[in-house]
């Protein structure tokens, strides 16, 4: 016959793998609504930092990311026909973009790719209707 105090020891030893996984699960839960937040106000623009002499693309000549299509976006270094469709749903789920920074939000969209392509896209800002 077992004693009371092994059922205290294996009932304090569910109740605690029971915490270690509800935290667990809040831990996934916050990682996976903080990926959908905006990149923090207090960032350095990219476009003070990534310019690059020689490179610079004139802005009658940048891409609207707003306006663009998926061919448009493809022709663009780096961004295949996986990223350009990823770009247009993300474009469609927020209702267009606010500003370039957003594409960080995309899976398999990081710095790199973004400073390589920052100098030749924008985000030019919709009237709002009357």
């Amino acid at each position: 016959m077992r004693s009371h105090a092994y059922s205290r020891a294996r009932a304090a030893a569910v109740w605690s793998v029971g915490l270690l996984l509800t935290g667990l699960l809040l831990y996934a839960v916050l990682l996976h609504a903080l990926s959908y937040l905006p990149p923090p106000a207090y960032q350095v623009p990219l476009r003070e930092t990534a310019a690059v002499p020689g490179r610079a693309v004139p802005a009658a000549e940048r891409l609207d990311l707003n306006a663009a299509a998926y061919a448009d976006l493809i022709a663009l270094p780096g961004i295949g026909p996986k990223l350009a469709a990823s770009i247009l749903e993300m474009r469609e789920t927020l209702g267009g973009f606010h500003y370039v920074e957003e594409l960080l939000q995309i899976s398999g969209f990081g710095q790199g790719k973004l400073q390589a392509i920052y100098d030749r896209i924008e985000v030019q800002q919709r009237s709002e209707p009357e």
